[in-house]
């Protein structure tokens, strides 16, 4: 088969129209891997703003809970504090008790004491009054 003879200006604008081609195949290309490259981008972005979001909402939760245990230790603290007091209330009730308790012992002691003495002294003076006296 014998090839048809091309001339130099149809070569050229063979040659023109392929660098045309080739042109417009990297402009679509080009325009392709941007718009890959922007959805990949707008992908990336969304999964950081969502991660982001996660992230927020964790330390919020985290926050909350933290302010929840430190307002919970509060009231222990001051719970305690309400205890130990008591406890001193008590303690100082309890003193006082213990030594109106001494103090009343003290006294039924000597009240028994007095009371020996008396009946001592009832019955021995006139027995001794009776010997002195002829």
């Amino acid at each position: 088969m014998a090839q048809p003879n091309v001339t130099k200006g149809e070569f050229d604008a063979s040659i023109k129209r392929f660098d045309e081609t080739i042109s417009n195949l990297k402009e679509n290309i080009d325009t392709r891997l941007t718009s890959v490259e922007e959805k990949i981008d707008l992908r990336l972005t969304s999964v950081e703003g969502k991660i982001d979001l996660r992230f927020k909402h964790m330390d919020e939760k985290m926050d909350m809970k933290f302010d929840a245990v430190v307002a919970e230790m509060r009231a222990l603290r001051e719970s305690v504090g309400a205890m130990k007091d008591d406890v001193v209330s008590y303690r100082k009730e309890v003193r006082a008790d213990n030594l109106s308790t001494k103090n009343t012992i003290y006294v039924m002691i000597g009240t028994s004491v007095i009371g020996f003495l008396a009946i001592l002294v009832a019955i021995v003076l006139p027995i001794w009054l009776s010997l002195k006296s002829p």
